[in-house]
């Protein structure tokens, strides 16, 4: 997280406000200065980011029924711990919109899933990279592209940023890092991260949730109960 040398970007904290664990930077309140410090130090995919303020790790989280400290997974090559809380440093970092978090967080819970091999993915010497796709009403809400340039170019908010922030995680936790843990050859844009929707109204076929397991029109939260822990996979 981020205090600027003007002060702290919050005001005082409630005793039941779950404390944070993240280190905390000082750097000047200045944008170039913050963005210069993640180049430096490697939190950076190499374009300019948000500064992760506390006020504003603090909104991400308010927009889950988690706690910080929760436990997501273990995310691959280095298996770290991604708790709550550093998925929504990462979160800011991509300039997420409180509101598409948990999207965020349901995407490194799909990716640590033993099935989908992420170690393997995170290390090879191909290209691969995770591709969220979204269906249900919360495409218009939260800005994620399903229509022309949905792939890329359309600059949806949600489109940009989700994937992002799945592709900073697994950059500053999992341990990602191109010519060290990943021997990718040559990379590709959509390390930068992949996420659009599914324009489920004008498909000839079931949407992918559906073929996926889910009932038609079940919700992320329909399938997590309040306040649960999340179960550590990935192992």
């Amino acid at each position: 997280m981020l205090r600027t040398r003007t002060g702290m970007s919050s005001s005082p904290l409630a005793p039941s406000v779950d404390p944070l664990a993240a280190e905390v930077v000082e750097v000047d309140d200045e944008s170039l200065a913050f963005y210069a410090l993640t180049l430096a130090r490697g939190w950076s995919d190499g374009l300019p980011v948000v500064a992760p303020t506390e006020a504003r790790v603090r909104a991400m989280l308010a927009a889950t029924p988690y706690h910080a400290d929760d436990v997501i997974a273990e995310l691959p090559p280095s298996r770290q711990a991604a708790t709550v809380e550093l998925a929504a440093v990462n979160a800011v970092l991509a300039g997420c919109a409180p509101d598409a978090f948990p999207l965020v967080v349901a995407a490194l819970e799909a990716i640590a899933v033993p099935g989908f091999n992420a170690f393997a993915l995170t290390t090879t010497t191909s290209s691969v990279h995770p591709a969220l796709i979204v269906n249900g009403p919360s495409r218009d809400r939260l800005g994620i592209d399903y229509g022309p340039g949905c792939m890329g170019g359309a600059a949806g908010r949600g489109s940009m940023t989700i994937g992002r922030a799945v592709s900073l995680c697994l950059r500053n936790i999992g341990g990602q890092r191109a010519g060290e843990t990943t021997k990718s050859v040559f990379g590709q844009p959509a390390r930068f991260g992949f996420c659009f929707g599914e324009w489920e109204e004008r498909s000839p076929w079931e949407p992918l949730s559906v073929r996926r397991g889910f009932e038609a029109g079940q919700a992320w939260n329909d399938v997590r109960p309040p306040r649960a822990k999340i179960v550590l996979v990935g192992h």
